[in-house]
């Protein structure tokens, strides 16, 4: 029973975005998915699958197994595959390469001047306030005091701009709804990339004095890192020289003399948590754009690396059946290659810990079963990893497996490989991409384009269809009792014939396509219209009819730039068989800021009742008289109807009998019943009526009509 009868209203605050953590993704996931093959030999879903039913039906065949709701109503759920080993985040591999760059392998601190970090902190502190024009007292306050001090420390640094800091807190009025000002947003940035760029590069430790270690990236998928040419080893620790490919823990200094080895994400990540634990309380402030801010939590290192990837419900990958071939979805075939990959590890992992070959980075992650040397492992699979060592192959699938989690993200990301399906990015962004096809209007449907020219004989509240957009524009219309003979005529009709339709869907949502060259089909279907759905569940509703457009259909027209409101305006349909182009009024020429040099315009078809009743009521042509902007009047008459007034109504214009009949006709075409005409002003020789008499008696039946 709920505690009171009505949910008391909420003002939206604002909107943060964040990332979840490892737990969080963990606790929203419903399955873990081990098995590489989504489809058994039947085609039917395989258990533990990418098309596993817990993670929601991927038609409307299937029941979810989680919610046990069938595919209308279940939206889907999340489930995880599982990573043998840590790889980087491809999302966070750019800020994480500069942040390993700037920073010392030996006593894990960052390699930037103390005054810098100080510095940058404050400034970020009193940008959460807006305070702006702090920013840059700061600087003035740090340079004046490197000038008057020799050799400051780091402590009196920070003492000096923290008087100033806490001053500018203390008195500030906007509190944290200052921080989302544009400048102060542009300010930030340009403040935080300018510190990577200007002091993360320096030569040598300034704390433990070492030289500084040379890390690149490659492809985006692995970091190589190249020693300094003098190093000191630890106590304890016997001269080494690491041959090309093998990984180097942090913290360990041997002479190397300049060696290059691969900097694996397992040492990456010890390395990233212990700058984490000497350098947080500014890595905090420089990384803060990537926790949630309605969340009381600061951004934690892990999320530079990733153990698990997100699979998402299966009704977002969707199987595409024609005939008995099927056709996989791109998401799914990424995911298979890193479920692939995964397999191979774990078997790699099993056999090295077996003959007990397995690096130190890795021997944790092994099995008290992968352990066990009675086991028998089938070494047939070694054959297929690229490497002449068993560390070579671990380490090679290892940056296979990162290549193969990129391109899930961001299938840019790798160059070399040439066959690869659109990733998660590719998905959203670009003209392609979800927000602008689906979700900005850029691309719709049930709309058409032409070329416009007048027509003084079409009404001003109506617009000129050709017969190949009224063919192909449809509108569905439900079947009841009282249409059903006018939808069986049109789906008799079939989508060449108008007015006929192009589709019937049914009760479950599924769709019926006429054919347009088999009338037995047709028929049939045309006889089902009103016959009640079979099967269990029985589909609820009625079935629908995509018909073509009619006549008085309501068609809403658009010409580009749309500058104001009354570039979007309502008409209503008159189709034209024999015409190619969109045919409008010369009243409505003002209100589109149409001249017909080319001018093309855009027509939107409604797709239903209440689109239609709002077009008919709210933005129909007859409907808008003034101009929202000054009041000034909308539609009208244009230079040529003035010149054709005036030199109809000037002394000395006669009209024949024919001529006078034809003037008052098409100005009164939508009148119904007898027009009473004015006797001709001029009677011998013949009979003549002047241009007044035509725009008088055009006047009088208008008036009447609106009394």
């Amino acid at each position: 029973m709920l505690a009171s009868k009505h949910t008391p209203w909420r003002r939206l605050q604002g909107i943060s975005f964040g990332m979840y953590s490892a737990e969080e993704l963990k606790k929203l996931s419903v399955k873990s998915i081990t098995n590489p093959r989504y489809v058994d030999s039947l085609g039917n879903p395989s258990a533990n699958g990418l098309y596993d039913l817990a993670l929601g039906p991927a038609d409307s065949k299937e029941v979810c197994s989680t919610c046990v709701q069938d595919f209308s109503n279940c939206s889907g759920h999340l489930g995880h595959i599982e990573l043998p080993l840590t790889v980087y985040n491809p999302l966070l591999f750019d800020k994480l390469y500069l942040l390993l760059r700037g920073s010392c392998l030996n006593c894990h601190m960052l390699t930037c001047p103390r005054a810098a970090i100080h510095l940058l902190v404050c400034q970020l502190r009193v940008l959460e306030v807006g305070a702006l024009q702090a920013v840059y007292e700061l600087e003035r306050i740090l340079s004046r005091f490197l000038e008057e001090t020799a050799n400051p420390s780091a402590f009196e640094i920070q003492e000096e701009l923290e008087e100033y800091t806490s001053k500018i807190l203390q008195n500030n009025l906007l509190g944290s709804q200052g921080a989302h000002v544009k400048n102060v947003c542009e300010s930030r940035s340009r403040l935080i990339a300018y510190f990577w760029k200007t002091h993360m590069t320096a030569k040598r430790c300034p704390h433990c004095k070492t030289g500084r270690s040379v890390i690149r990236k490659e492809h985006n998928s692995k970091l190589t890192i190249t020693y300094p040419v003098t190093a000191h080893k630890k106590s304890g620790q016997k001269d080494a020289e690491p041959s090309e490919g093998v990984p180097v823990a942090p913290g360990i200094e041997e002479a190397l003399m300049g060696k290059r080895g691969y900097l694996t994400p397992s040492s990456a990540q010890e390395h990233l948590f212990a700058i984490w634990k000497n350098e947080g309380f500014f890595l905090n402030y420089l990384f803060s754009g990537l926790d949630d801010i309605g969340m009381e939590s600061s951004f934690n290192p892990s999320m530079f690396f990733l153990d698990f990837i997100v699979v998402p419900p299966s009704r977002y990958r969707p199987v595409n059946r024609l005939g008995d071939q099927m056709f996989t979805n791109g998401q799914t075939v990424n995911l298979q290659a890193v479920m692939k990959d995964a397999v191979l590890i774990r078997k790699l992992l099993a056999l090295m810990a077996q003959e007990q070959k397995l690096p130190c980075e890795v021997t944790e992650l092994t099995t008290d079963k992968e352990n066990d040397s009675s086991v028998a492992i089938d070494r047939s699979f070694l054959s297929m990893l690229p490497g002449q060592s068993l560390t070579d192959k671990l380490y090679n699938i290892w940056i296979r497996l990162q290549s193969h989690v990129n391109i899930v993200f961001d299938s840019e990301m790798d160059k070399l490989m040439m066959e690869k399906y659109p990733g998660i990015r590719q998905i959203l962004e670009k003209k392609e991409g979800l927000f602008r096809k689906h979700m900005m209007g850029k691309r719709v449907d049930y709309a058409a384009r032409s070329v416009i020219c007048p027509d003084m004989y079409i009404n001003t509240n109506e617009i000129g269809i050709p017969m190949v957009f009224a063919t192909k524009l449809t509108y569905p219309q439900p079947v009841t009792p009282w249409n059903v003979q006018e939808l069986r005529q049109a789906v008799i009709n079939g989508p060449n014939v108008h007015p006929g339709a192009s589709m019937v869907i049914n009760e479950d949502g599924s769709r019926t396509a006429l054919s347009a060259v088999d009338a037995t089909q047709r028929e049939a279907v045309a006889k089902q219209l009103l016959t009640p759905a079979t099967g269990a569940p029985k589909p609820q509703g009625t079935k629908i009819v995509c018909r073509h457009v009619k006549n008085g259909d309501i068609l809403l027209l658009n010409r580009q730039p749309t500058l104001h409101r009354p570039s979007i305006q309502a008409h209503r349909a008159h189709i034209l068989p024999e015409e190619k182009v969109l045919r409008l009024h010369y009243a409505n020429c003002k209100a589109y800021n149409a001249d017909f040099d080319g001018d093309e315009m855009n027509a939107h078809f409604p797709q239903s009742e209440l689109g239609r009743a709002e077009a008919y009521v709210l933005a129909c042509t007859d409907q808008q008289y003034l101009v929202p902007k000054d009041g000034q009047p909308l539609a009208g008459l244009i230079q040529d109807h003035m010149v054709s007034g005036a030199n109809m109504t000037i002394r000395g214009c006669f009209f024949t009998r024919e001529q006078y009949m034809e003037l008052v006709y098409r100005g009164l075409t939508d009148k119904v019943g007898r027009v009473k005409l004015f006797p001709p002003a001029i009677l011998k020789p013949f009979p003549l009526w002047t241009g007044k008499q035509v725009i008088g008696r055009i006047a009088v039946s208008v008036y009447s009509k609106k009394k």
